[in-house]
């Protein structure tokens, strides 16, 4: 959510403008897909919203293959009857793994932006309740062992054992930011919108781009926030950028004399931290956020990245 509000001012406001002057608000219920009921979307004050699902093949290179159903909510702007608004906003949401009608927040705070527009989201094949893909024994729910959340995060024998297992349930080649592209365009078709409007966020910049590179006339204006560029292997550049981001923030916090007043050995704990975990995981008591109970887990450098890059992403409190 701190990245949306992070978009560039001008770059909405010249979105908002444009669509102002479009004409043509909300969107008939007739020109819904079929199957589209309307549904409760927690927030969305004074928006009608229709969940439902679009078909779309896992591999289009497969005539007759496997059909996938790309979860979609659609939060009109209460208006019915006459054309369907020009085009809509459609929300591409960070990740690649959060699905963006599942967990609408960015979708909903869009909406308020621009409450004359219509605004889809859609979760991505393999995320969300579309075909979703997870890796056994991880994830952030309930009935997840604490201890299996710690340890490499991006271990190449973690992440082989994970395809190996998932290769029974999907055909793993055809989860691409290129096939993510063609869904969103299936979206946009079965909504019978010749153009739409995209907002993304961190890989949604991404995707963003790849739809903007394919379809061209299919795209009015975009807004992106956080670009992450065609070159940018993710997660390879994580451990330099964290770095460059903990140095600037210790920087940032010494030039600051109330910072530095509260925090005037910062830098040498980083480091002592840094020093202890290279040598070896050390356990640590934590509490469990679904049971409660306090939980010992063995704590090692990789967690200890992962963690700072996780409260310096979501911005300092």
């Amino acid at each position: 959510m701190d990245g949306l509000r992070r978009l560039t001012l001008l770059g909405l406001l010249a979105v908002a403008s444009s669509c102002a002057s479009m004409g043509g608000r909300g969107m008939p219920t007739a020109s819904l897909p079929r199957g589209f009921t309307e549904c409760q979307v927690g927030g969305a004050s004074g928006r009608t919203g229709w969940c439902g699902t679009v078909p779309v093949q896992e591999d289009r290179s497969i005539e007759g293959g496997v059909v996938i159903s790309l979860y979609t909510v659609i939060l009109t702007s209460g208006e019915e009857g006459g054309a369907p608004a020009a085009e809509p906003v459609f929300v591409l949401t960070g990740g690649p793994g959060t699905g963006a009608a599942s967990g609408p927040g960015l979708g909903l705070l869009v909406a308020r932006w621009f409450p004359d527009r219509t605004v889809v989201l859609v979760d991505q094949r393999g995320t969300g309740r579309s075909n979703p893909l997870h890796c056994p024994g991880t994830g952030g729910g309930e009935g997840v062992a604490i201890a299996d959340r710690f340890g490499t995060v991006f271990g190449s024998e973690s992440m082989r054992a994970c395809a190996e297992a998932l290769t029974g349930e999907a055909s793993l080649a055809h989860y691409q930011t290129e096939d993510a592209v063609l869904d969103l365009d299936a979206v946009r078709a079965a909504l019978g919108f010749p153009t739409v409007t995209l907002i993304g966020v961190s890989y949604g910049t991404r995707l963003a781009q790849a739809y903007a590179r394919r379809l061209p006339d299919r795209v009015g204006r975009m807004v992106l926030d956080g670009v992450v560029p065609f070159d940018l292997r993710a997660p390879l550049p994580y451990a330099q950028t964290l770095g460059a981001a903990i140095e600037g923030y210790v920087a940032l916090c010494e030039d600051q004399p109330d910072c530095h007043q509260a925090n005037p050995a910062l830098r040498r704990n980083l480091e002592a931290a840094r020093t202890r975990l290279a040598e070896g995981p050390v356990p640590v008591r934590i509490r469990d956020p679904w049971s409660g109970s306090p939980e010992e887990v063995s704590f090692d450098l990789g967690d200890f990245g992962y963690a700072a890059r996780g409260m310096l992403y979501a911005g300092a409190r």
